[in-house]
């Protein structure tokens, strides 16, 4: 990580209800992946949602749109404290993000910085 980038960290009590905002700030995509059988997980749902958190605090821009211009990649099994990716759409670009999760006494933290850029 480069010393003038800004990391990013997001933390939500496990027990927070996610589905009625993830349905607005989450693609199909992430939806489906937070999955279990039938049901979501509110976990999953929560750690896309901390994972959005995350970005949304490391970009410049707070005109974001959670739904479309931050997008993350939660693998299946989500293993902790594995990294996994998040991207930012805008403009100029896309961003890459190394993203991490940990569940710690009741909470969800998810951590992370920008990617640092393949020459």
């Amino acid at each position: 990580m480069h010393e003038k980038e800004i990391p990013g960290i997001d933390i939500e009590l496990e027990t927070r209800s996610a589905e009625k905002v993830a349905t607005r700030i989450l693609t199909p995509e992430e939806l489906e992946s937070s999955r279990e059988g039938e049901e979501y997980s509110n976990k999953k749902l929560l750690i896309h949602w901390c994972a959005k958190e995350t970005v949304f605090k490391m970009v410049s821009d707070h005109s974001v749109s959670y739904l479309n211009q931050i997008h993350i990649f939660l693998p299946d099994p989500v293993l902790q404290p594995h990294p996994f990716r998040g991207t930012y759409l805008s403009d100029n670009g896309s961003q890459q993000f190394d993203l991490f999760y940990q569940s710690l006494e009741g909470l969800i933290l998810v951590w992370g910085c920008k990617s640092p850029a393949i020459l």
